[in-house]
């Protein structure tokens, strides 16, 4: 039943104008949020059976819990992004806070993953000249989207989130996600499709080599 859908949905997006590209296109998934437990772990399961990469841009509090989980994201070869140390809107904090939000991040992943992240995202993509100067000394660089799936909300059906991704993606486009369940629901559906189409899904470092 899975596959007849999947078919389906193959079929109705090549009327909407999805053609099979010829050539490879490189697309990276980003997904926030995270890391989220027994979804996280149902996210790398999909990811590895279609041989995909992405990044996921992480909160420090949920990750420092879950230490295990992280450094079996970067043993996947996938990649781990600044998403703040506990995911409030940078711009109304004092610039401590700041410094603290974006800082403690970075020395977690240091200090317990051996690994430094060179991407971040703000919360709620809001940022001011103060963020950017901290992104900046702690040499990161800012990642938005291209391609919004639109999924933070609960309670979404994955149907909307194919709706909202249902259109032709251009070579190194960035797509942001959210680990939530109805997206993980909705990426199984389109990451066959998109394979299909020849598209390629790296990490964000992999797109701007």
């Amino acid at each position: 039943m899975k596959q007849i859908l999947i078919s389906l949905f193959a079929f109705i997006f090549s009327l909407l104008g999805w053609s099979q590209s010829s050539s490879h296109q490189r697309v990276a998934i980003t997904l926030d949020d995270g890391p989220s437990g027994v979804l996280t772990e149902q996210f790398l399961a999909l990811f590895a059976q279609y041989d995909v990469k992405v990044t996921f841009f992480q909160i420090g509090q949920k990750s420092v819990e879950q230490t295990g989980l992280c450094k079996q994201i970067l043993e996947q070869g996938h990649e781990i992004g600044n998403h703040s140390w506990s995911h409030q809107r940078l711009t109304e904090l004092d610039r401590s806070s700041v410094r603290r939000e974006i800082e403690a991040f970075q020395s977690f992943c240091i200090d317990s993953l051996a690994y430094r992240p060179v991407f971040f995202r703000a919360p709620f993509l809001k940022q001011n000249a103060y963020i950017d100067s901290v992104i900046k000394n702690n040499q990161l660089a800012t990642v938005k989207a291209d391609i919004y799936a639109r999924d933070a909300m609960a309670h979404l059906s994955h149907e909307v989130i194919i709706e909202n991704l249902n259109k032709s993606i251009p070579d190194g486009s960035v797509i942001l996600c959210h680990e939530r369940q109805h997206t993980l629901e909705a990426l199984k559906m389109l990451i066959p499709i998109w394979k299909e189409q020849n598209y390629e899904f790296v990490t964000i470092k992999k797109i701007i080599e």
